[in-house]
């Protein structure tokens, strides 16, 4: 598989762009012949009618969850549920909201990004680690497609499976709770799509080096210094693209950082909620006509919605990782065997990477790195140990 080709998982990717129109997260459209994206007033209506319609909805949501449990449950568990159910409603419209506000934003990045691709694809590399990225992408899109699939799963059990009662249960249900999940496998998506191009900057910039670092200690001087020219317009035109990069991955965290603020919480409450619910199941509380179907979707949903948060996690910091790579490459580079050229070259490159390193962040709270993880872990323990506290104590009974 080649770079200058159509790599088989930015096709994949795409595929992301579709599920985003539908659920309106996408208020712009791409143009195939002029292969740009662009602001589209009847995208940008459709995107605004869907959030009217999640607003709307959201009382309806409220009240069928509260007329279909509350005779099988205590006041505190249908608060904790009544909860949930608001925050992710309305994690979900502001999700779309904000989509809708930086659509400009949003066109402006991906033609950014395709641009760059282009001036990837030119540098003629063989694309590496293509299984992985393939696996991440195609992982990306199961997720969704499970997570949809589990919400339709849950809607057919809490309505017992009658048709018209299903209907309009999806009708209400699928585009809030398809907006909340799509957006953390569309940054999983995009964190890869990244850190493939930064793969083939490292990738190239190591056999540069390498050309000049393995002369022969026989080599002419005049060879040596061919080599070195050659090899400084090189780590001088890897420098632009690295700073390209860096850029392109500022202007994305800038677009993500309030949607993921959203969906960090919404993520946060989704899996504290169904394991307090488990808990009063297994306690024997029956909170439909047969609890077990519901605690095995429930469970599911949780493994799914975990690993989700965790691929977020892990994918931003193999993006950091790999972004940071190049300054050991230059580091590692034997300064005795280059001439004053190159050596000027690596060190102006060496500086815009001290510079322009910088994590992602969530409106400037918190990064997305392993201690995001292990924070909402601990805070998710202490509150369900909290909830059980309050059950066992009575309270709300």
């Amino acid at each position: 598989m080649w770079v200058r080709a159509e790599a088989c998982f930015f096709f994949l990717s795409c595929t992301f762009y579709y599920f985003n129109k539908f659920f309106g997260l996408a208020p712009f459209t791409y143009n195939s012949r002029a292969k740009k994206y662009f602001t589209s007033s009847p995208s940008v209506a459709y995107c605004s009618f869907l959030f009217i319609g999640t607003i709307l909805f959201i009382p309806s949501i409220v009240y069928l969850y509260v007329i279909s449990i509350a005779k099988n449950m205590n006041s505190l568990a249908l608060y904790v549920g009544i909860s949930q159910l608001i925050v992710q409603c309305s994690s979900s419209a502001l999700i779309q909201c904000a989509a809708v506000s930086k659509a400009a934003k949003s066109v402006a990045y991906f033609n950014a990004k395709d641009t760059f691709r282009e001036e990837i694809n030119k540098m003629g590399l063989r694309m590496k680690e293509k299984f992985y990225f393939l696996g991440m992408i195609i992982t990306a899109n199961v997720l969704t497609v499970s997570k949809i699939l589990l919400t339709f799963a849950f809607i057919v059990i809490f309505t017992h499976g009658e048709e018209f009662i299903v209907t309009f249960h999806l009708i209400i249900y699928i585009i809030p709770y398809g907006a909340s999940t799509l957006i953390g496998c569309n940054f999983i998506t995009e964190i890869i799509s990244l850190r493939y191009f930064a793969v083939q900057i490292n990738n190239q910039l190591r056999n540069s080096l390498n050309t000049v670092c393995d002369l022969p200690e026989g080599a002419s001087k005049a060879r040596r210094m061919a080599t070195a020219c050659q090899v400084s317009d090189q780590v001088d035109k890897l420098m632009i693209l690295h700073s390209e990069l860096m850029a392109i991955v500022a202007k994305f965290n800038d677009i993500e950082t309030f949607i993921l603020l959203l969906y960090y919480t919404n993520k946060f409450v989704e899996l504290i909620m169904p394991i307090f619910f488990e808990y009063l199941m297994l306690n024997g509380i029956k909170l439909y006509t047969s609890n077990t179907p519901i605690m095995i979707t429930g469970f599911v949903t949780s493994i799914v919605g975990l690993t989700e948060v965790t691929l977020t996690v892990a994918c931003c910091k193999k993006l950091i990782d790999e972004m940071a790579i190049a300054g050991k490459i230059l580091h590692n580079c034997s300064v005795y065997r280059i001439d004053e050229r190159l050596k000027g070259s690596i060190t102006d490159f060496s500086l815009q990477i001290l510079h322009e390193r910088s994590p992602f962040t969530v409106c400037g709270m918190f990064n997305v790195d392993h201690t995001l993880l292990y924070s909402m872990i601990s805070s998710m323990t202490s509150y369900v140990i909290l909830l059980v506290q309050f059950y066992t104590e009575g309270v709300g009974t």
